[in-house]
């Protein structure tokens, strides 16, 4: 929990107490309700042995896993899957549909795992009953009301802001053992900022996966020249992660070892730093991740589109011109997807299944797709946009998953601050302009760190880089230290990847393939793994 101060104070508890009693003193006050009294990244069980009650709850947003598996006369819970296989005889053989879902990175009922019989708790909600009498039930969402906050000025609404932001980075900070991601990008910079202010007694240690300075053929091919900066500015202990000697395949391997099961193709690069940081001592990585989702928000159509709907005709036309895009034509587009797909909803309510096929995949195999789960074509606001990416897209599930499980292997907490729940709060809540200003994108996060972060990385718009080219690079290296595997035809299309391989070049590390980045990792992570369980 990150709010431990207040939760010692309303439970009349000395500052000595541990987490789980405090858990428990919670439990016992509140009941079923204590879970609305907790900030943090959380998934607990609390059994009761004199009525036989469970009380399982996760946190908001799902950064803590939590799975369970059900019998008429039984319930096993645990935060990892593989620990459910092996306390129940019953057999987990993977489910179809979900594999699918796995390979080509697609939307999957929140509730679903690779598992055919093994749940998730979806984020936000608690287990109670019995082993044999049992329900689950929502206790918080995200609000997309639209009731937006009035401030007497500017300046009142970007000091909360770097207020809440500050307490975000602040409360999740482990004594002097943070470490964080450094992309070089705004989000990891910001937190990175933050968090030396409040580790004063010791450097904090920084990772960043870049190129080596022998396959960068350009200053800008990467953002290391913006990561130089920063710590060079605040003195971090950093360590830049080259591919130079290591190769994609025996980065899954070395995950599938200390983890035997498909994670989410984005802990590839993320394990790197995990290692290093084990390393080095740190027990806790701070993440930027959920800063493009919400409160760096990044999709500047959406806020103009937001503008337009609430009748903001001259800010949204002063948008459309800053972007370069203020054409009879343009603005005809943008007026239809503000106002028709509202007026067709109302008329006719109608979902629609956006579903792009992984090219790797046997055709035959893809030919058993059944889209499971709907999604919205269209967002009519930001608030809207932003909650279905961080509360109902499952592959930001899978990923936090993935993250926790494996930073678990190093002994490690990946805690990610700008998904803090005050913070997301109050960024849905205010008006479009907070998100998009004068053309630029993630206004408010850029106003609030004037003081901290150089101009470099404050006022950059170009995020073209980031950390693809360090990864093609690792795509490279097993293609010439030639351990990519025999993929089996059942599930791939073989002479697709074959292609595809023969055509990867070092050329391909300064124009990345982003057909590679998204959509061969899944399909070698699942192949490697039917490998090694061939093997056992």
């Amino acid at each position: 929990f990150y709010n431990i101060s207040s939760l010692l104070r309303d439970l009349h508890l000395p500052e000595s107490t541990s987490t789980l009693h405090i858990l428990k003193e919670a439990f016992i006050k509140w009941g079923h309700n204590c879970v609305d009294h907790f900030i943090g990244d959380f998934s607990f069980v609390i059994y009761n042995k004199s009525n036989g009650e469970i009380f399982s709850a996760r946190d908001h947003i799902g950064i803590k896993p939590l799975y369970f598996f059900s019998t008429i006369s039984e319930i096993i819970l645990s935060n990892c899957p593989l620990s459910i296989t092996k306390t129940s005889h019953h057999d987990f053989p993977f489910s179809h549909t979900n594999l699918l879902h796995f390979l080509s990175q697609e939307i999957l009922p929140l509730s679903k795992t690779l598992f055919e019989d093994i749940e998730r708790m979806p984020a936000a909600q608690f287990l109670s009953g019995t082993a044999e009498d049992w329900t689950l039930k929502v206790y918080w969402e995200l609000s997309s009301t639209r009731r937006y906050t009035a401030f007497k000025n500017d300046q009142e609404c970007i000091k909360q802001f770097r207020e809440l932001l500050f307490e975000a980075v602040r409360c999740r900070i482990d004594s002097n053992n943070t470490a964080c991601e450094l992309s070089g990008g705004l989000d990891s910079s910001t937190i990175a900022a933050i968090a030396s202010k409040f580790t004063n007694t010791k450097k904090i240690h920084t990772y960043s996966n870049c190129l080596s300075d022998s396959d960068r053929e350009y200053r800008e091919e990467d953002e290391k020249y913006l990561i130089e900066e920063l710590v060079e500015r605040y003195g971090f202990q950093h360590h830049f992660l080259t591919d130079q000697d290591e190769n994609l395949v025996d980065v899954i391997q070395d995950n599938l070892k200390l983890y035997p099961y498909p994670l989410s193709y984005q802990t590839t690069v993320a394990s790197r730093i995990f290692k290093q940081a084990q390393e080095e001592g740190s027990k806790v990585i701070f993440s930027g991740f959920g800063g493009d989702e919400c409160i760096s928000y990044r999709h500047i159509p959406t806020v103009i589109y937001e503008h337009l709907q609430n009748f903001h005709w001259s800010t949204a036309f002063t948008e459309l011109k800053l972007q370069g895009q203020f054409t009879a034509r343009s603005l005809f587009k943008y007026m239809i997807k503000a106002y028709v797909p509202q007026l067709l909803q109302i008329i006719r309510p109608r979902e629609m299944y956006p579903y792009e096929a992984n090219p790797y995949l046997n055709s035959s195999f893809l030919d058993q797709w059944l889209p499971p789960v709907k999604h919205p074509p269209y967002f009519t606001n930001t608030q809207n946009r932003s909650i279905y990416q961080l509360t109902q897209r499952s592959d930001t599930t899978d990923r936090l998953e993935s993250f926790s499980l494996l930073a678990t292997t190093y002994g490690i907490e990946y805690r990610f601050p700008l998904l803090d729940i005050r913070l997301l709060e109050f960024f849905l809540n205010l008006p479009p302009k907070y998100k998009c200003s004068n053309g630029i994108g993630r206004d408010l996060l850029r106003q609030s760190t004037k003081d901290i972060l150089p101009d470099s990385i404050r006022l950059r718009s170009d995020k073209s880089v980031s950390e693809c080219p360090s990864f093609m690079k690792l795509i490279l290296n097993s293609i010439e230290a030639g351990n990519i595997p025999t993929f089996d035809p059942n599930f791939t299309n073989a002479e697709s990847i074959e292609s595809a391989l023969n055509c990867a070049s070092p050329q391909d590390l300064h124009n990345p393939n982003y057909l590679f980045q998204f959509h061969f990792p899944p399909v070698l992570t699942y192949q490697l793994f039917l490998n090694q369980t061939k093997k056992q």
